[in-house]
């Protein structure tokens, strides 16, 4: 039932995104490459960080930012067959634990190997801390004590420290933009407990995380958060030309950042989602 839900959530948007790009580009352009076939059925993760790689379809589509709709697809077909196979909570836990350990030393290899920063940002052997943390987190819940683990005084402590930590992350890093060494080593397992700890959060009820949770706004977007990214990039190479005019007629910049944001949002909940 989790795959036939998960499909029946994602798969037909999905599916009308690629159509799209499909038949505008051969109108346009003809047929490409064969590395067009990974990139839809959820390899562009693996697509995006080959030389030359073919994830753009101008003059009117990119689909780049499919990559981490693949990573997280390929984590949710491997994993729940793990859990099936692997009967004991206890197992499943150390390999969480294993798995978390291993992403980050996978990423701190890479860059000490001088690979580009793009493979530990997109391969799921290095991303899979986020996703194993909150499996991790589920599995504690269901265990025989799960109040020890919703200890709001504690998930504080550890979110202000994960918090210090990734100021002192972006400090070293000298930028806000997530593609550095720090950022893509350190700083995802960083902002992997940080996140936990939000979600943990969010689940006890008088806690603010609680109550920003409950807002009817955010349950909005987070309702249609899959359409949402699927759209924001897709049309980019369009939008891109018309911004950069933009961002050079207002200033200060961020106004025009801000203007940009917003209408690629309207633009995107205007989309089916």
């Amino acid at each position: 039932m989790f795959y036939v839900r998960r499909a029946l959530r994602l798969f037909p948007l999905y599916c009308l995104a690629i159509a799209i790009v499909i038949v505008g580009t051969h109108f346009l352009q003809g047929f490409r490459t064969w590395m067009d076939i990974p990139l839809f059925i959820y390899g562009a993760n693996i697509v995006v960080v080959l030389p030359h790689s073919f994830t753009r379809f101008p003059p009117y589509f990119d689909c780049t930012h499919f990559w981490a709709l693949a990573l997280e697809e390929q984590f949710y077909s491997v994993w729940p067959l793990i859990v099936f196979l692997v009967a004991r909570r206890r197992t499943l836990i150390y390999i969480c634990s294993i798995g978390i350990v291993a992403a980050l030393a996978l990423r701190v290899g890479a860059t000490v190997l001088g690979f580009s920063l793009w493979i530990p940002n997109t391969q799921l052997p290095m991303r899979m801390d986020s996703l194993l943390a909150g499996a991790l987190f589920a599995l504690a819940l269901r265990g025989p004590n799960p109040a020890k683990w919703l200890n709001p005084a504690r998930l504080k402590w550890i979110l202000l420290t994960s918090a210090l930590m990734l100021i002192a992350v972006v400090a070293s890093a000298r930028t806000l933009f997530w593609m550095s060494t720090p950022m893509c080593t350190v700083g995802f397992s960083v902002l992997a407990v940080m996140y936990t700890c939000i979600l943990a959060l969010a689940l006890i009820p008088g806690t603010i995380t609680h109550q920003i949770g409950g807002n009817r706004i955010l349950r909005f977007f987070g309702r249609y958060s899959y359409g949402i990214y699927v759209w924001h990039y897709l049309t980019y190479q369009v939008c891109s030309g018309w911004y950069g005019a933009f961002q050079r007629s207002i200033h200060p910049g961020f106004l025009a950042n801000i203007v940009y944001v917003a209408a690629m949002l309207a633009l995107s909940l205007g989309a089916p989602c």
